[in-house]
């Protein structure tokens, strides 16, 4: 939900419907990181069929009371609070990471996502503005 979902019903892959965006990010979130999903899992009805077992209601793809709960812009994101809370701890660490190395080189190299970029704007402007 959080990586295709959302992002689709506010504008991502807008010239795309969903099936497509589903069927480009599974290669990319699990074949790439050693989780091949079966034939069966990699189409948008495999999805459909577990949100309506859990969810107990059909997966529509709009905004509405039961996306609102994995919405990650929304600060009262039921499920997304167990992420925020993961990457607080992961972002932690990666600053720490940024501001040793920058302690023995005069450059890094960081690649992020831009929500990640955003979220995280303030702390590495701090991290580069640092006398050294």
């Amino acid at each position: 939900m959080e990586r295709f979902v959302i992002p689709h019903l506010y504008g991502a892959n807008i010239s795309k419907i969903l099936e497509q965006v589903y069927a480009e990010q599974v290669p990319f979130y699990f074949v790439k990181n050693g989780f091949p999903p079966t034939t069966e899992e990699q189409d948008l009805s495999f999805f459909k069929k577990l949100y309506r077992r859990y969810m107990g209601i059909p997966f529509k793809a709009e905004l509405n009371d039961q996306i609102e709960q994995y919405d990650y812009i929304n600060p009262d994101c039921h499920f997304c609070e167990i992420g925020r809370t993961s990457k607080l701890v992961q972002d932690s660490g990666l600053l720490s990471q940024i501001d040793q190395a920058l302690k023995t080189y005069d450059r890094v190299m960081v690649t992020f996502g831009p929500g990640h970029a955003i979220a995280l704007e303030l702390a590495l402007s701090q991290i580069f503005n640092k006398k050294r």
